[in-house]
């Protein structure tokens, strides 16, 4: 009866940290992904400024 108790009580401990591997493995990559895409959404933003900055700079008509 121990050995079957002591099973189960193992199994779910088990079950319990590779939920939570799992768990910090996505919220990790979901971070990363955030990141890379405000860093993409700032340098487009950025790129965008500069663009119509240097044909500010061209004039009306270059």
């Amino acid at each position: 009866m121990f050995n079957v108790v002591f099973f189960i009580f193992y199994a779910v401990c088990l079950n319990i940290i590779y939920n939570f591997r799992k768990l910090v493995i996505l919220k990790l990559i979901l971070k990363c992904k955030t990141i890379f895409y405000a860093t993409c959404h700032l340098s487009g933003e950025f790129f965008l400024l500069m663009w119509t900055l240097y044909g500010a700079s061209k004039g009306p008509f270059y």
